[in-house]
């Protein structure tokens, strides 16, 4: 695998032992993120801080469904909003993001500019109306007062006035410079949709009735003109510049366009042709052209006066939103595909196509070798990456249906992937299909036994789970549980177990070879994103919807530990190869690492503007992958590369980096490893001259200290304690001993509570250095490291120490020496 850039190894070594990196969620770029100069994407587009390479392009992309799009008077600019609650500007000729408005608490459904592009207005679920300086991006005023869900929004002609339609089944006229109520326009419908536009001179309004007629008002006086009614539930309406023609639709069943008359509501043509309903329309600036879109993603061009199509182009599963450019040649398609397209009306094609997926990545995992990335996604297509450059290296299209996870075979020379209801089955050197299977409903996760030879299957709509024979492609096993949605599996390391939850079940865990359920996880009673299994098979960890990650003993079905950290619900989770972090993801955007040991936050990788999906480390544990709603995958560097040399590490520098791996912090201490892996030529020898082996457990002075815990001094006590608790595992046998032997309440509290103490988290610095050491280690990787790792595993049999040197051991035999 080619190394990543000096540069950010460098800047890397810097951070770690000067100012803080990662420690808390870096804030958003225009909050003063500061971002390694030197790293961009393929697009030329700055990355994230930590980040190695982007899969895809963020340019126009929302982070989750487009709701409104609305072009700056000038044709250059292009505002959208959606369910990211953000506001975004674009630059249309490049689609690089100029700034992001944040402060609406809900999606955000409507954008408009005023007619001299200086202001943006904008309406959300929030309950609220505001108005912003399109230049700085600030706030200048918000209305929130007795109103519903503001739905729609739009300027007048002349600026003066702002008109807003909410689900109340109220329509308001705000005066723009003030944000005073003029007056209110109703009753109208209540509901999710409800559009209104002004006629080119401002003086009539249209919007929708309570009895969903197409009402038209004076908007100097307040009055109702005339109205007619629609028939069925008005989704979307535009008036034609001239004022003349307004073209509305709506209904579910109804995926018709109606054209009326505005001075007399007489219809003057239906336009058939959509398959789905539609949700979106506007008219040309000339008048001459209608654009609309539908429910399956279908945008149409129509020639207004002829009633016909003139193009139709498909711009992802659903189209919530179109608008014209002011010269009439482009038109905006905004949708659920999380993205903004831009279509030259003369050709009826998409301008500006970029690569990568054009929907959600909903799943990832590395190639063996760790070199490739394979990602699958909602756009129906199955992409492989370079994992250090982004460069995309293999598209597999044409899939019958969205793709919604993904399985390596061990071997690396098989990749599955769960569409819909089927599975399939690719090689991997040629991205040739090799089986189908479907006898599914819909197939949330899928992943191979450690042997290759079998695979499981969660199937959420039966709440089956399945055991397939890989060779034959048939069913060997099946278990219904009593789950929920997004039913998900996973092995275990050593291929006897599977591990199943989802968003409305407990855990469970089956017998791998009979699909037989052996236990239900106490206490696991709520919605789980996504499980993994500890690389040693002892832990279970779990990423949940609205609540903290966990870590579960596998053994005992006891929850032995809570991830700190915000509550917000995560859908993603995975540990490092060497088992000492977790990775999570979720709604909150970033992700973040924790220790395992101490259940603390190392660091947060802050980048990606949506949701994300999927989380996966390569198999050295260097690199983190992320995937999620805003299309793209990016790589992350969890470490820092092992280099030839960088900063010369000082003695004073090595000992506060010795201090530092004790310190409870787990970010500080995790900065410490960074910097020492970084630097291996000084931490090496400092760090052997530090390190002794595992003493020799005495027993006797472990029985001793045992019995100290019912001694008459509450000093003796407590010192006995606290040496029982340094000594971890090794005192484990003798306390259970003791405690058959029917002690005291408060001596029987202490052997309870050392005993939980060894499944929780570590808090003894002594014992923290000693893991957090082991890892540094295991990171540099090189011949003296390994030696250092060597001496350390001859130590005390039952010492933590030794049986995480032997691990590392284990772990680095498989990879090639660093050098020296």
């Amino acid at each position: 695998m080619s190394k990543p850039s000096w540069g950010l190894s460098i800047c890397w070594l810097v951070l770690a032992l000067g100012q803080p990196v990662h420690t808390e969620p870096p804030q958003k770029e225009d909050k003063g993120t500061k971002i390694h100069p030197s790293r961009k994407d393929l697009y030329g587009d700055q990355l994230p801080q930590g980040a190695i390479a982007r899969m895809g392009t963020l340019r126009f992309r929302q982070g989750n469904d487009v709701q409104a799009v609305a072009f700056a008077p000038d044709g250059r600019t292009l505002a959208s909003g959606g369910d990211d609650c953000a506001i975004r500007l674009w630059d249309k000729a490049t689609g690089r993001q100029i700034r992001e408005f944040q402060g609406h608490e809900d999606y955000v459904k409507a954008v408009a500019y005023s007619p001299d592009g200086k202001r943006l207005a904008s309406g959300s679920w929030d309950k609220s109306l505001r108005l912003w300086d399109v230049a700085t991006g600030k706030e200048i005023y918000r209305l929130t007062d007795d109103q519903g869900k503001v739905l729609s929004v739009a300027f007048s002609p002349d600026g003066k006035a702002i008109a807003s339609a909410s689900n109340d089944g109220t329509a308001r006229l705000w005066e723009a410079a003030t944000g005073k109520e003029l007056r209110r326009l109703g009753p109208g419908a209540e509901g999710e949709a409800l559009p209104l536009a002004f006629t080119e001179e401002g003086k009539v309004l249209a919007t929708i009735g309570e009895d969903y007629s197409i009402c038209l008002w004076d908007v100097a006086k307040g009055k109702k003109l005339r109205h007619w009614k629609h028939g069925t539930p008005v989704f979307t309406l535009s008036i034609c510049p001239d004022g003349k023609t307004l073209a509305s639709a709506g209904g579910f069943e109804s995926p018709e366009i109606r054209l009326w008359q505005v001075a007399t509501g007489r219809e003057l043509r239906n336009l058939k042709g959509h398959q789905g309903w539609v949700d979106a329309l506007a008219f040309s600036p000339d008048g001459k052209i209608l654009a609309s879109g539908d429910s399956e993603g279908t945008l149409r061009l129509w020639d207004v006066a002829a009633g016909k199509t003139v193009h139709h182009c498909e711009c992802g599963p659903y189209i919530s939103t179109v608008a014209f450019t002011p010269d009439g040649k482009e038109v905006a398609v905004g949708g659920w595909d999380r993205m903004v397209h831009i279509v030259d009306v003369e050709t009826g094609k998409e301008v500006q196509a970029r690569g990568g997926h054009q929907h959600i990545v909903s799943s990832l995992v590395f190639s063996t070798d760790g070199q490739t990335l394979y990602t699958g996604g909602f756009d129906k297509t199955i992409r492989s990456w370079q994992a250090t450059t982004g460069r995309e290296l293999r598209c597999i299209q044409g899939l019958e249906d969205k793709v919604n996870c993904l399985a390596l075979s061990p071997d690396g020379k098989v990749l599955a992937s769960g569409q819909g209801w089927r599975i399939l089955l690719h090689d991997v050197s040629t991205g040739k299909e090799i089986r189908k299977s479907e006898e599914h409903r819909e197939i949330s996760s899928i992943a191979f036994s450690p042997d290759g030879k079998a695979m499981v299957s969660g199937d959420s709509s039966h709440w089956i789970i399945r055991l397939w024979a890989v060779a034959t492609g048939k069913e060997l096993h099946r278990c219904e549980v009593q789950q929920g949605s997004n039913l998900k599996v996973a092995f275990s390391a050593d291929g006897r177990l599977i591990a199943s939850g989802s968003w409305g079940g407990p855990l469970h865990l089956l017998d791998a070879n009979t699909a037989k359920v052996l236990r239900k996880f106490p206490g696991s009673q709520f919605s789980i994103g996504d499980l993994a299994f500890s690389p040693d098979g002892r832990a279970l960890a779990t990423a949940r919807w609205g609540g903290p990650a966990e870590l579960w003993n596998v053994a005992t079905g006891r929850a032995i530990l809570r991830f700190d950290g915000d509550e917000d619900s995560m859908a993603a989770i995975a540990f490092s190869p060497d088992g000492r972090t977790v990775a999570a993801a979720g709604y909150n955007k970033a992700v973040r690492l924790w220790e395992v040991a101490t259940g603390k936050q190392r660091c947060a990788f802050e980048g990606h503007r949506g949701p994300i999906w999927s989380v996966a480390f390569s198999p050295d544990g260097k690199m983190l992958a992320s995937g999620g709603n805003d299309t793209t995958a990016v790589i992350w560097d969890t470490i820092g590369p092992v280099i030839e040399g960088g900063r010369r590490l000082s003695i004073d520098d090595l000992k506060f980096l010795w201090r530092d791996l004790a310190d409870p912090n787990a970010g500080k201490a995790y900065r410490a490893i960074g910097a020492l892996t970084l630097s291996p030529k000084q931490a090496v020898p400092f760090l052997k001259e530090q390190l002794k082996p595992a003493a020799p457990t005495d027993d006797r002075a472990i029985t001793r200290l045992a019995a100290d815990l019912d001694s008459r001094d509450f000093q003796v006590r407590e010192k006995a304690n606290q040496e029982l608790e340094k000594l971890g595992g090794r005192a484990e046998l003798v306390l259970r001993k003791k405690l058959q032997e029917k002690p005291t309440l408060e001596v029987r509290r202490r052997l309870e509570g050392l005993l939980e103490n060894l499944e929780g988290p570590v808090t003894d610095p002594e014992t923290l250095r000693s893991l957090r050491v082991l890892e540094a280690l295991e990171h540099i990787g090189t011949p003296q490291a390994k030696e250092i790792l060597q001496v350390l595993a001859k130590g005390d049999a039952e010492a933590r120490q030794t049986k995480d040197a032997k691990a590392a051991l284990v772990r680095t035999a498989k990879r090639p020496s660093s050098s020296p």
